[in-house]
């Protein structure tokens, strides 16, 4: 989305070389204004917290095109999603419109609806993606990650190591589904695949979001576990953080989980006119009627 504030000319003056003679042309400091009432200038400025969706999809076509359906029924900003359904490297059943970004491994994914402002792609691994947002205070770094219960989990504790030593002091929210068995999270037992996540979340004084008695995030019929954790990076957004288990259906095997971020962004919209079709006599008589020191 681009960027829109109040905009001001400074007085000065348009030169004119009609026949050949120069004359200046004083026009006063004009202002399209927020809440205008001109009929040709509508600009609006909303501030919001952040919503973020993390789950794993289950390469599901079906999940991953249900992400739609319920970003139409709630208010989300952003995907952290594992195992998405991917054609032809492409998360594969969401509107075309919305910015997606993925691991070269495909497993981890980033969706970002358009009434978010930019993001900025940060950078893909194997095991990871991230972007950047920026809000009101600061920057925020979003970041998916997955990691294969059959593959080294320690490849993806090193990526994630490295890109959050990367960002130095910038924030992060962190959606990863690590199957890392630990009773930090809600397991019985802990695992050596947990034991590496507890010291790495130690080690970065990252902040767990998952709350110890939560439903789990994984069920199927006859097994059920706490694979996807939720972390933040920095103390001052911690404290602003909600985090709850959904109860919508997702179709697939894990569950959605929604953090909200109480740290604010400012999302500004204006109108702007199509000049590509024509039109122009009309435009510039009415605009005239509003500014009639231009010439």
């Amino acid at each position: 989305m681009d960027h829109a504030q109040t905009f001001y000319l400074q007085p000065t003056s348009i030169q004119s070389n009609s026949n050949k003679n120069q004359t200046s042309h004083n026009i006063q400091q004009f202002r399209l204004q927020k809440n205008s009432n001109l009929p040709w200038s509508t600009s609006s400025t909303t501030t919001t917290a952040i919503d973020v969706i993390q789950i794993n999809l289950a390469k599901s076509k079906v999940a991953t095109a249900h992400v739609e359906k319920l970003a139409s029924e709630i208010n989300i900003n952003h995907f952290l999603v594992q195992e998405p359904y991917v054609k032809e490297g492409k998360i594969a059943g969401v509107p075309r419109k919305w910015h997606q970004w993925l691991s070269s491994n495909n497993k981890a994914g980033i969706i970002s609806l358009p009434s978010t402002n930019n993001p900025i792609f940060i950078c893909s691994t194997t095991n990871l993606t991230a972007i950047k947002i920026q809000t009101i205070t600061s920057p925020v770094n979003l970041i998916s990650a997955y990691s294969s219960p059959y593959a080294e989990l320690q490849n993806t504790a090193q990526d994630l190591a490295n890109l959050l030593t990367k960002i130095g002091p910038d924030q992060a929210l962190i959606g990863a589904d690590m199957n890392a068995p630990n009773t930090l999270w809600g397991y019985a037992n802990n695992s050596p695949r947990g034991n590496i996540m507890e010291d790495l979340i130690s080690g970065l004084n990252l902040h767990l979001l998952n709350e110890k008695n939560s439903e789990p995030t994984f069920q199927r019929r006859n097994a059920k576990g706490w694979p996807d954790l939720t972390l933040v990076k920095g103390v001052q957004l911690a404290r602003t953080a909600s985090w709850k288990v959904r109860d919508e259906l997702s179709s697939s095997d894990h569950k959605y989980i929604h953090t909200q971020l109480g740290i604010s962004v400012q999302n500004h919209t204006y109108t702007r006119f199509k000049t590509a079709y024509g039109g122009h006599r009309k435009f510039s008589m009415h605009f005239k009627k509003e500014i009639p020191q231009i010439q």
